[in-house]
């Protein structure tokens, strides 16, 4: 007799939709037929219908594929009919207006758009940069240029039941009406407004922005330099609604409402600040999530039994899948179940673990370290099972993330609980007097996260990139392995030697790797936007050419280094004084360490590059057509004449083009571009182009492309990786 088929079923289901959505539509069936064939042989076959399980496991993946391709077939197919269309749309704007650089995002529910054959009643996403005077749950009629959207916006955008994009070009006609219609969500979005509005009344906007972010879900105001902060000490999850913080909300109105009424009434009421915390929050994934569990555990105490913990997170998971099977590789979702999943069924054996090596005999210090052994077994229950997904999503793992849980954890959830009821008493008029003092508090809280954030971030080897190859054929082998630990439980020593075959396939992985690229080049094109970054590697050397690029360029670069777990920079080249190849050489030389710096004089450009401070730097001047050896049998030449920089890399060669480049005596097994195309582009149609272009004009780049038939790939989606080989073979794919 299985204990909780119900968990069973939705831990399958979930993880199954995981899967199946990494994978083509085809492959998808074709999985779908194998389980469900799976599934019928398990329940026909004498000698497997005992072990109830493995009908279960198998019919519950069959019915996860099933759903993912009943969904796409009927829900997402239809839309994407849109792509490359440019159609007059009237609908209504349904969510918080996003702002970015300048550019603006408006979701809005269409009511009509002018294309027959495509649904007319559907969610989309449309990016402008010119502001629309509107606001939520306002009328639009516009004319939108429909696209595809790109791979790694899809998890995000399809678990929020949006499935293509669009962009509403400057000039184009746009009517906006506000004809009062108010559902019930719109007053939950107005006191989310109020109550950030207060935060940032009240403090500081660096602390302001984390208080916002843990209590309402509203990361904008946050900079770049705290999030890599918290990324990279492995606290990023504190900067979202999570579901302890949401325990916390409604275990104190719990216990605030059971002063006046009985244990039932009580939990019934709670239900109510509960679904309201859940819209004021913008109804996330994670949210969700944690709301259904709160909810399923206060209907047992009004119905007086006991919820199970394991059971609420299975029903909570497949509830929200059937509802959007994309929901499943939302990683805010994936982030708060697999940690919740973790604090469920390992925190209690890591707890009984660290009481059986040491106790102290004295009953006040037996107290505290059963207090320090309870809140380290918390955190390291749900760090063990974040690493998949960490590996996964983000590309690095923190190896200092439990230290600083431990250091922050708790100071962060009193910060929310003091910050949540100042803010509920500061709507009372005259309570500023309360209210001030105990706002001082809160940001001295967050002065102190900040801080922790910032320190653990900066200890060397904080994060270990997992953007390797072998590292994902590990966590396959690593999870097969362990599968095979969980049916084979009962023998003897199985534990043992999973962990020992686990640590020798990740050394061999390693080992290979070395041995496999040791004469590799690795060329990085860095998504910059309108400028251009690219950055060289072999073994463990780097070298950066150009530091252009747009606001973000300089994040992203430091966001790819983090990644390819790359320390300092030997040597930054930067081959012109222009916005295109030196906008961000003072950010970039001012925020990365670098041995030697190359440019060519400064008397004009963009940068004064000398006016720098750089103590440790060897300065270089750059003279025209410079050979520069970077590599062994790697070198790079720079023709500032013809605006452009040429990589010879063994028997292959690579062309850095500045905008409007003379290129054409100069031929090459790879162009790496702007938006602004050199001249005589066309003569590489017989080799692989990589355009550095913003999201603004992606269309016209590809369709440029397209019309002088060259097969093109830009670094919107994500950066670009070359890998060259000292024989001139190359393949380029797409970063992590």
């Amino acid at each position: 007799m299985i204990k909780r088929p119900v968990a069973l079923i939705g831990l399958v289901f979930f993880m199954s939709l995981i899967a199946v959505n990494y994978i083509s539509l085809t492959a998808s069936i074709i999985c779908g037929a194998i389980l469900l064939a799976g599934g019928i042989v398990a329940v026909s076959v004498k000698r497997f219908r005992k072990r109830k399980e493995y009908a279960i496991s198998l019919f519950s993946a069959a019915a996860a594929v099933a759903i993912f391709v009943g969904f796409t077939l009927i829900f997402v197919k239809p839309v994407q009919i849109l792509d490359g269309l440019k159609l007059p749309v009237t609908g209504r704007i349904v969510d918080e207006i996003e702002s970015d650089n300048g550019r603006y995002t408006y979701t809005i529910k269409t009511e009509s758009i002018g294309y027959e054959k495509a649904p007319q009643k559907i969610k989309i996403k449309v990016n402008t940069y010119s502001k629309l005077y509107a606001d939520i749950y306002d009328k639009i009629s516009t004319t939108v240029e429909f696209h595809a959207m790109s791979d790694s916006s899809k998890p995000f955008n399809y678990s929020s039941g949006v499935y293509i994009t669009g962009f509403i070009s400057g000039g184009t006609q746009t009517e906006v009406e506000d004809d009062g219609y108010r559902p019930p969500y719109y007053y939950a979005i107005m006191l989310r407004r109020y109550m950030h509005n207060k935060i940032y009344q009240y403090l500081p906007s660096n602390e302001a922005s984390i208080v916002s972010s843990v209590a309402l879900n509203i990361t904008d105001g946050i900079s770049e330099e705290v999030k890599t902060d918290f990324r990279d000490s492995g606290i990023y999850h504190q900067l979202a609604v999570s579901g302890q913080n949401m325990g916390i909300i409604v275990q104190f109105c719990f216990l605030l409402l059971h002063k006046f009424f009985g244990k039932r009434k009580s939990a019934l009421i709670t239900i109510g600040p509960l679904v309201l915390f859940m819209a004021v929050t913008g109804f996330s994934p994670s949210v969700v999530r944690s709301g259904i569990m709160n909810i399923i555990y206060l209907l047992g105490l009004t119905l007086g039994r006991r919820a199970d913990s394991l059971n609420s997170l299975a029903a909570a998971v497949i509830i929200m899948c059937l509802i959007n099977p994309f929901n499943a590789v939302n990683v805010g979702l994936q982030l708060s179940a697999y940690a919740t999943l973790g604090l469920i069924l390992l925190t209690r054996p890591i707890t009984r673990f660290f009481r059986k090596s040491y106790l102290p005999k004295s009953k006040r210090a037996r107290r505290i370290v059963k207090m320090l052994y309870s809140s380290t077994a918390q955190t390291l229950a749900a760090t063990l099972l974040l690493i998949p997904v960490s590996i996964l999503q983000f590309g690095y793992i923190s190896i200092i993330g439990i230290l600083t849980n431990l250091l922050t954890l708790y100071i962060s959830l009193m910060m929310l609980v003091l910050a949540a009821s100042l803010l509920v008493i500061s709507a009372i008029p005259f309570t500023g007097f309360i209210v001030y003092p105990g706002m001082v508090v809160v940001g001295l809280m967050t002065k102190y996260i900040i801080a922790i954030a910032h320190i653990m971030a900066k200890i060397p080897f904080a994060t270990i990139p997992t953007t390797y190859r072998y590292i994902y054929l590990w966590l396959a082998g690593a999870l097969i392995l362990i599968a095979l630990a969980f049916l084979l439980h009962r023998h003897k020593g199985v534990i043992k030697w999973t962990a020992i075959m686990t640590c020798i396939t990740l050394a061999c992985g390693m080992v290979s790797y070395g041995i496999i690229y040791k004469d590799v080049t690795h060329i990085g094109v860095i998504s910059a936007g309108s400028g251009q970054m690219v950055m060289l590697t072999r073994g463990n050397k780097s070298v950066l050419i150009g530091c252009g690029g747009d606001a973000s360029a300089v994040y992203n670069l430091k966001d790819y280094m983090r990644r390819r777990g790359i320390r300092e920079i030997d040597t930054v080249i930067v081959p012109e004084l222009d916005e295109y190849f030196s906008a961000n050489a003072a950010e970039v030389m001012s925020q990365i360490d670098a041995n030697i710096l190359i440019s060519p004089t400064d008397d004009s450009g963009t940068q004064p590059l000398s006016s720098l401070s750089m103590e440790g730097v060897e300065k270089i001047e750059l003279t025209d057509y410079d050979r520069i050896d970077i590599f062994e049998n790697v070198y790079v030449c720079c023709n500032a004449d013809k605006n452009y920089s040429i990589v010879h890399a063994g028997d292959a060669s690579v062309i850095i083009a500045g905008p409007g480049a003379d290129t054409e005596n100069s031929p090459a097994d790879v162009l790496i571009c702007g938006a602004s195309f050199p001249q005589s582009v066309e003569l590489y149609s017989g080799a692989a182009v990589i355009v550095g272009a913003s999201a603004r004009i992606e269309d016209k780049v590809f369709n440029r492309m397209k019309e002088l038939g060259i097969a093109a790939y830009t670094t919107v989606d994500n950066d670009m990786i070359i890998e060259i080989r000292d024989n001139g073979n190359f393949k380029i794919r797409r970063g992590v």
